[in-house]
C-alpha cells in the first residue's frame, strides 16, 4: 500500500472522512494473505501533525497522511513488523517502507495472545544519536 488514503482526506474534514471506511482499512479487512507492504508514515513516525481539511490545525494528528488511524491499529494488532527501511523524503515527511507478517494468535482463558517467531522479532532497543550511549 502506498498512500491509499491520501486523497480520501484531501479537502474533506477529518471527522467526516473518518466516519466512512477508508480504502486502506477496507483492503486490510478483506485481505487474506500473510504479508503487507506499506509505504508512508505511521503513528509515532510522522512529521505531519495536522490533516488537510482539519478544522483545528492546533489539535495534534499523529497518524500521518498515508493511512488512517483505524487501519494502523488493525495492522499493528493483526500483523508484526519484520522490516522498516527509511526512504528519501521531503523535509515535511517521514516515509518508510515497512513489511508486516500476519501474527499467529491463540485464545487462553478469554484473552487473545500473539506469537511472533524469534526469527521475525525486531530488535526493540532503539536510540537517537544523543542517547545512543545509554544502550
Amino acid at each position: 500500500m502506498i498512500y491509499p488514503d491520501d486523497l480520501t482526506f484531501g479537502g474533506a474534514k477529518v471527522q467526516e472522512a473518518s466516519q466512512e471506511q477508508s480504502l486502506s482499512l477496507s483492503s486490510l479487512l478483506n485481505y487474506t494473505g500473510d504479508t503487507v507492504i506499506h509505504v508512508g508514515e505511521l503513528l509515532g513516525d510522522t512529521k505531519v501533525l495536522s490533516m488537510e481539511g482539519q478544522e483545528d490545525a492546533d489539535t495534534p494528528y499523529a497518524w500521518g497522511r498515508s493511512t488512517n488511524p483505524e487501519f494502523q491499529m488493525v495492522l499493528q494488532a493483526s500483523f508484526h513488523k519484520v522490516l522498516q527501511l527509511p526512504l528519501p523524503n521531503w523535509g515535511v515527511a517521514s516515509n518508510c517502507l515497512t513489511i508486516w507478517k500476519r501474527t499467529t494468535t491463540t485464545v487462553l482463558e478469554g484473552d487473545r495472545y500473539g506469537y511472533v517467531p524469534p526469527q521475525e522479532q525486531l530488535n526493540l532497543a532503539m536510540a537517537c544519536p544523543s542517547t545512543a550511549h545509554l544502550l
